[in-house]
């Protein structure tokens, strides 16, 4: 696995316990800036564009409990 992916992953699981906005906005936050590491590492377009499609439904759609 992509060791930024990898990174993310740790970065989310390290928001368990906080209050459900708290998580909700640290996703959100960890999404953005993870998006820009990815569009600034010269990826192609059209592999960095199917995983955005992917996750940015998930950014609203989920309720954390």
């Amino acid at each position: 696995m992509d060791e930024r992916i990898e990174a993310f992953l740790r970065d989310v699981l390290a928001l368990e316990g906080e209050h459900s906005n708290l998580v909700r906005e640290g996703v959100r936050v960890l999404l953005a800036n993870y998006e820009r590491h990815f569009r600034n590492a010269g990826r192609p377009k059209s592999l960095v564009t199917p995983a955005l499609h992917h996750y940015l439904p998930l950014d609203g759609s989920r309720a954390v409990t």
